[in-house]
């Protein structure tokens, strides 16, 4: 992380902290303390970790919000700038991106903020296939609830985390990644995994959190 000492009457405190065992990007915390004892106080979060099964990662990166506190007016540079459509703003769209990489950024705003934090996409195909599906036991370690079954356009989805990212896939029987979708608990929430165009049959999700699984499960989709 980087920080910086922004006058010579203040003094910098930063802290920080992570939830490692989510795989989650730690956050940078900027304290400044001016010597009415006054603090202000900058938070960086570049992101939570995401894993692609796909072969290739598309979405946006940052928090929400990537910057806090201070009175805003914050500039961001995003490094490296591999598949961003842009490194200057605080969600920039990552597009086909193709190998395991580590974005880091930086915030800066005068008088206030100097700080980095960073977001590791990992592109993982060896989830590209499950092998043995049907042996497979059902598996669940989070609160998420999937709805109707079987289903016919859309797989909904009741996820209680809203905030985290989760990467749902679609399995054939045969252990193949047939659809895959990266997005918030809050998204999935909303708009559900569209499946309308797949026959009817006997399907297999796996949802993945940082590069853990948190749910299999056998759907079923009708007519």
């Amino acid at each position: 992380m980087k920080t910086s000492l922004l006058s010579i009457a203040a003094f910098l405190v930063f802290s920080l902290t992570g939830i490692a065992n989510n795989n989650e990007a730690a956050k940078s915390k900027v304290e400044i303390f001016e010597p009415a004892g006054s603090i202000v106080s900058c938070t960086v979060d570049a992101g939570s970790n995401r894993t692609s099964c796909s072969g290739s990662y598309s979405g946006t990166i940052g928090g929400s919000p990537t910057a806090d506190g201070c009175a805003g007016g914050f500039s961001y540079a995003w490094t490296p700038s591999t598949c961003l459509n842009f490194t200057n703003i605080a969600n920039p769209t990552v597009t086909n991106l193709t190998s395991t990489t580590t974005y880091w950024v930086t915030v800066t705003s005068q008088g206030c903020c100097d700080a980095s934090d960073f977001v590791t996409i990992t592109i993982n195909c060896s989830c590209c296939k499950i092998e043995n599906p049907e042996s497979k036991p059902e598996y669940s370690s989070e609160d998420i609830v999937i709805f109707p079954i079987p289903a016919k356009e859309t797989l909904s989805f009741k996820i209680k985390s809203e905030s985290k990212i989760y990467t749902i896939g679609l399995y054939g029987t045969t252990g193949n990644l047939l659809l895959e979708r990266t997005e918030t608990g809050a998204f999935f929430n909303g708009n559900g995994l569209q499946v309308s165009g797949y026959p009817a049959g006997i399907y297999y999700l796996q949802i993945i959190s940082g590069e853990a699984v948190v749910l299999f499960k056998k759907v079923v989709l009708s007519e």
